[in-house]
């Protein structure tokens, strides 16, 4: 199976900091990675070597070629033209990547957001706000999708909604490499990592947490990965 991502012995410092300390893993094409961790385990400091913002002190990471044009990324905050429409957005983003308006109204009514293009989006609520984000990454039709805890802000019907278009994505073919803070979210992926101090304690398939899917268990393996800090 293809490598979307290999990570091998990465190493990240900050002065006497060692913020990651030997990360191994690597995602394969069409899997949805899960990525948990509480505060402070490293895992913006991961996404952000993944993602080249930093520059690792140690190790490798081998990313999919033409990575650009091939990632599409939603942080956890709402990073856009707020002063701008959705479709504003939307065909900002368009022109980049030269593509035309079909694809656009493609995007738009796979992420709800039809019937909200001519709005103004700092009126948008916080969950339409991040499916915008999520139509922005997939309007290129990348091959790997990054997403930093992307529902941090949505409510229950948008989560559901948000997820239906990951597992549409994921269906077609796409790989996805999530962080979140959510429990029950580690039950729409493949694959559970869990981050604690820097090193990966935890890199598992999901089926072979539960057959049933149990969410307790699930919460209970990331506690006992997390030195017992994780709520869910």
């Amino acid at each position: 199976m293809e490598k979307i991502l290999d990570v091998s012995g990465v190493k990240k410092s900050f002065k006497n900091n060692n913020v990651l300390r030997d990360v191994t893993f690597s995602i394969k094409k069409g899997e949805i990675v899960c990525l948990v961790g509480i505060n402070g385990s490293g895992k913006s400091t991961l996404l952000e070597c993944i993602l080249g913002i930093q520059k690792i002190t140690d190790g490798k990471i081998v990313g999919i070629k033409n990575f650009d044009a091939n990632v599409g990324y939603v942080s956890q905050n709402f990073s856009h033209f707020l002063d701008l429409t959705v479709m504003e957005n939307m065909l900002y983003f368009a022109n980049l990547y030269n593509i035309d308006d079909g694809r656009i109204e493609e995007v738009l009514k796979l992420c709800y957001l039809t019937e909200k293009k001519n709005l103004i989006v700092k009126k948008l609520s916080g969950g339409y706000k991040q499916l915008l984000s999520l139509a922005i990454a997939l309007l290129h039709n990348p091959k790997f999708l990054i997403l930093d805890e992307p529902t941090s802000a949505m409510d229950p019907m948008f989560r559901m909604h948000f997820w239906e278009i990951v597992h549409d994505y994921n269906h077609k073919g796409g790989t996805a490499f999530i962080v979140t803070h959510f429990g029950e979210e580690v039950l729409e992926c493949s694959r559970l990592i869990i981050l604690s101090k820097g090193v990966i304690t935890y890199n598992e398939d999901i089926k072979t947490i539960s057959k049933e899917k149990n969410l307790q268990q699930i919460i209970e393996i990331i506690k006992q990965n997390t030195d017992g800090l994780y709520y869910g």
